[in-house]
């Protein structure tokens, strides 16, 4: 499916055999997935069962690095987070949801780029971010809760 393709993007439709791209993706040794400009459902049952299928295919692949993820809740970023914690780069479309805890994030990060809608984003487990040695860019949150004293040396 694909050749020496170190960036794939995914456009327009949601449908998408996600095993299959997985397996490809993983075959190939794709190193950044690009779904930013794909196109989600509008009713939230079809997208909460997308955005499974779409956790459970990544987690099998172990060549990606950088995944820049299209508008979502704030779980899904969690659990992709969670499953690929061999991603050095996240960027994430409008995250829609409360707030997004960082303990889900690997240790691996080079850059996490989130972006809030509305009111914002909260983060929560701020400490996670001690444990992230190789972190150097870290944008687009507004609000930290509970805030209280961090040093952070990035």
């Amino acid at each position: 499916m694909f050749s020496d393709a170190d960036t794939v993007v995914l456009k327009g439709s949601p449908e998408i055999d996600w095993q299959l791209l997985a397996t490809s993706l993983q075959k190939a040794g794709v190193k950044h997935l690009d779904f930013k400009k794909m196109k989600v459902y509008n009713d939230e049952e079809t997208n909460t069962l997308m955005f499974d299928r779409c956790v459970k295919a990544l987690s099998n692949v172990d060549s990606l690095e950088k995944l820049d993820i299209c508008r979502c809740k704030s779980e899904f970023v969690e659990r992709i987070a969670a499953v690929c914690r061999q991603l050095e780069y996240i960027t994430t479309g409008s995250i829609n949801g409360s707030g997004i805890d960082l303990s889900h994030f690997s240790t691996n990060l080079i850059q996490l780029k989130l972006k809030g809608e509305g009111n914002g984003l909260t983060i929560t487990n701020v400490p996670a971010l001690l444990n992230m040695h190789r972190l150097k860019e870290l944008g687009s949150i507004f609000k930290i809760m509970p805030l209280g004293i961090i040093i952070i040396r990035v």
